[in-house]
């Protein structure tokens, strides 16, 4: 296994184990040997790569651009360009105009979504946006739920542990907190998920909330 792959992957499970709402990178996803971006996020997220069609169209006609312009000396779709073919299984493409490889959304059912371009500034300039209404399309489509609940102690520090715990066994889940909303209060721990339907999301949150009042009671 490559050291640049295992390098992106930690650092992409890393960010992950931080609860964020979206996870952006920049560069690794052309033809070459050392891009492996997709490969360790697909790693990482445990969804195998597959040939997107749409991705085989946008690259073959790329190539095909750059051959009529005498940038390439070949139109066809080589190892290395196919491998630009393959994403995440269940991804959203963000096309690029300027380019070859698209851009890729990965939306997690917790809500969290990674969000993979190109390195080159101007092609990442000009896909930001198309981003962005990727996402905002997405999170249109899914249903999201929210708990909040009173902590025993107003100490987030002293709450982590558990809390860590419990997105570990829960990745559906973003767990987070806030402060007590007056002096002497208790801290609030947040509970949010999103599912395709909402009695899917409350589902997911209604198992993560038994199972956060179980290990706040000491149940292992």
């Amino acid at each position: 296994m490559d050291s640049a792959e295992n390098a992106v992957a930690a650092a992409l499970g890393e960010t992950l184990r931080r609860n964020p709402n979206v996870v952006v990178t920049t560069g690794g996803l052309g033809p070459g040997t050392w891009d492996h971006t997709l490969v360790a996020v697909a790693r990482v997220l445990r969804l195998p790569l597959t040939a997107h069609p749409v991705a085989h169209g946008q690259i073959e006609r790329a190539y095909r651009r750059l051959h009529e312009s005498g940038a390439v000396e070949s139109a066809g779709l080589n190892l290395g360009r196919e491998k630009v073919c393959r994403v995440p299984v269940g991804a959203t493409l963000v096309p690029n105009a300027l380019g070859i490889a698209p851009g890729v959304v990965c939306r997690l059912t917790g809500g969290v979504a990674v969000v993979c371009l190109p390195g080159a500034g101007k092609e990442l300039r000009a896909m930001l946006d198309e981003a962005l209404a990727v996402l905002t399309e997405l999170g249109g489509r899914m249903k999201f739920t929210r708990r909040e609940v009173e902590a025993s102690t107003a100490d987030e520090a002293a709450l982590a542990p558990m809390l860590e715990r419990l997105a570990e066994e829960f990745p559906d889940v973003h767990v987070s907190t806030r402060p007590a909303a007056s002096k002497g209060g208790k801290a609030i721990v947040i509970l949010e998920t999103s599912a395709a339907t909402e009695q899917h999301a409350e589902s997911h949150i209604e198992r993560a909330f038994k199972r956060l009042l179980a290990l706040a009671s000491g149940s292992r």
